[in-house]
């Protein structure tokens, strides 16, 4: 975005101008505050932070003064759901302004704000037009176009997935005082290369890593410094330096990112191992070489991950490894105008751009690169979970390919993707059960032809000894609620078995046991109540042995002299030498009826609950 201002600054290339970066990971208010004290002439961004500032800073910046609006990687920010941030921004600028949509892809998306948002639009496609190279299959036309520039050289080839980390050590070992970019599928990936590249570079031999952090003091806490404090294993002995080697993707903390793209950029040679994170809006000078090691989910990606290389007119090479089975992705880019030239095992051109000939695919090389990376696996906690994750992230990635018809998961060969990782066993994952490839059955050979490995899994130990104590306590302490587990649940299961097995009786011996029980408690409550009214026993005497109160407790008028102990004669002489006294008699022979019935119904509606349990 152009703001006009009359001052300039010394930070820009222009001394007439002053320029505002505005982009997440910092305190708005500060972005604010320099706003009121500098000003600019151009705001930088993200849209949801220029959103924010907008509505922060309403009153700072003078949009009548706008010139211009630029959107870059335009199909992008709307595919993100920035959509509302676009559409409220645009809300806030003067229709006389210019508006330039830019991305190397474009989408229905960016036709659509094309039309909404711009006044007379001008579509402008850039495309570079060379002569008949039978290299590229033209079909005898005289020319043929290309989105990519001129001075960039495409190549592919295909490689097994347990081949692709030992093929990819090579690769860098012939460039190795190059610049490099490695695109990944997956964030998990990116991690494991990291930890594997130094291993497979000790089988390869004359080459070796240095992994770079890039991290600061203050980076320390971010969630990857934990993984990225463990050591890569020391190089072997070799006459060449090693390789600098970077880990960039979308789950780093934002200062790790831009420590990480900030040395890479300002190296001179090395290797940057990266997802789609870094495939777009990145200028990083001198990058001479692109490796796609797993191609992107979005066909639209590849060219952008190319795009980091020969830019500026200057000339660059990309390389794409591609599994046996897909091979109609190259035939797909070549519609899309994006032509692929094969290579051969010592990376020179194929014959002509076609696929045919043998793909570079040996199977009992590939075996023994996965059995040698799982002798680490076996050994290193870190490698073997870091492996896992790749894995399952991988085929989950795969299986959301938006060329679903080229990477089909059913023509994974599951086996090969899971020594390539140096996996252990194989985990429980439904699209597992998607491929079809059949195994040989017995000996540890599961249904894709896995041979599983000796070792428990639980057994491998990490390489930091804190670490690993923190685990075993762990592991002692689901095994204690495990085995607690157990035994409760054992012995609910015997309660069930127990009450199964008694015996059970029909609705109407229920009944009719229950009648019984009440009539019997109704008769001993009667006679109860007979003895109590021939002065046998007390009131107290009567509420303990109804029930109706406990031995200790206070109360109660049992065993007085002055009481009611007297016998039946006198009862009938206080009835006839005082009426009210009788009266009284009988309203308390009435009220222990009640308490009795009242402690009835009590035991009955106890007992049913107990039935019903």
């Amino acid at each position: 975005m152009c703001l006009t201002n009359k001052e300039g600054g010394e930070d820009s290339t222009i001394s007439t101008t002053k320029t505002s970066l505005l982009v997440g990971g910092t305190d708005p208010s500060l972005d604010v505050s320099s706003l009121r004290t500098n000003g600019a002439n151009f705001l930088i961004g993200t849209p949801g932070r220029l959103h924010d500032i907008m509505q922060r800073a309403s009153t700072l910046l003078d949009y009548k003064s706008l010139e211009v609006l630029v959107l870059d990687e335009a199909d992008r920010l709307l595919d993100m759901g920035f959509k509302s941030q676009v559409d409220a921004i645009m809300a806030r600028l003067p229709r006389q302004r210019r508006t330039g949509l830019f991305s190397a892809t474009q989408t229905e998306a960016v036709e659509a704000l094309a039309r909404a948002g711009l006044r007379n639009p001008v579509r402008v496609a850039v495309a570079v037009a060379l002569k008949h190279d039978n290299n590229y299959g033209t079909n005898g036309n005289n020319k043929y176009e290309q989105v990519t520039p001129s001075g960039l050289h495409i190549g592919y080839t295909f490689v097994s997935s347990d081949k692709k980390l030992i093929h990819l050590t090579e690769f860098i070992k012939a460039h190795a005082d190059e610049k490099i970019i490695v695109y990944f599928l997956t964030c998990a990936c990116v991690d494991f290369a990291r930890l594997a590249l130094p291993l497979a570079a000790q089988s390869v031999r004359g080459i070796a890593f240095q992994y770079n952090s890039g991290t600061t003091k203050d980076d320390s806490n971010s969630n990857d410094s934990k993984e990225k404090k463990s050591k890569a294993p020391p190089p072997p002995p070799s006459s060449s330096p090693p390789v600098p080697m970077w880990a960039l993707h979308g789950k780093m903390k934002q200062g790790a990112r831009e420590a990480t793209l900030s040395s890479f950029a300002t190296a001179t040679h090395g290797v940057l191992l990266a997802t789609d994170v870094a495939a777009r809006g990145l200028d990083i000078p001198d990058v001479h070489l692109i490796v796609q090691a797993d191609p992107p989910q979005d066909p639209a990606a590849f060219v952008h991950r190319v795009g980091r290389t020969a830019r500026m007119g200057k000339s660059g090479r990309a390389l794409a490894l591609l599994l046996p089975h897909e091979e109609a992705y190259v035939e797909f880019l070549r519609l899309r105008k994006v032509p692929l030239i094969r290579e051969d095992e010592e990376g020179k051109r194929g014959g002509n751009g076609t696929t045919d000939g043998t793909a570079h695919n040996d199977n009992d090389k590939g075996v023994e690169d996965g059995l040698e990376l799982r002798k680490y696996t076996e050994k290193e906690r870190e490698l073997m979970e870091a492996g896992l994750k790749a894995f399952i992230s991988y085929i989950r990635a795969y299986k959301e390919h938006h060329c679903s018809y080229i990477f089909r998961i059913q023509d994974l060969d599951i086996a090969a993707l899971a020594r390539s990782f140096g996996l252990l066993r194989l985990p429980r994952m439904p699209e597992i059960k998607k491929a079809h490839h059949q195994g040989s059955g017995g000996n540890g050979v599961d249904n894709v032809g896995f041979v599983a490995s000796l070792i428990d899994p639980d057994t491998v130990p990490y390489k930091d000894k804190n670490r690993e104590r923190q685990r075993v306590s762990g592991l002692a302490k689901k095994k204690a609620e495990r085995e607690a587990s157990i035994v409760a649940s054992a012995v609910k299961k015997q309660a069930h078995q127990k009450a199964a097995a008694a015996p059970r009786l029909t609705a109407a011996k229920r009944r009719q046991l229950e009648n019984r029980q009440e009539l019997g408690e109704m008769n001993d409550d009667y006679a109860l109540l007979k003895k109590l009214k021939k002065g046998k026993i007390s009131e107290r005497e009567f509420d303990v042995a109804a029930g109706l109160t406990d031995d200790d407790d206070d109360g109660g008028g049992g065993g007085d002299d002055d009481g009611g102990g007297g016998g039946g004669g006198e009862d009938g002489d206080v009835e006839e030498e005082g009426g009210s006294d009788g009266d009284e008699k009988r309203r308390e022979a009435s009220s222990l009826v009640a308490k009795a019935v009242m402690k009835k119904a009590k035991r009955k509606r106890r007992r049913n609950a107990k039935n019903n349990n």
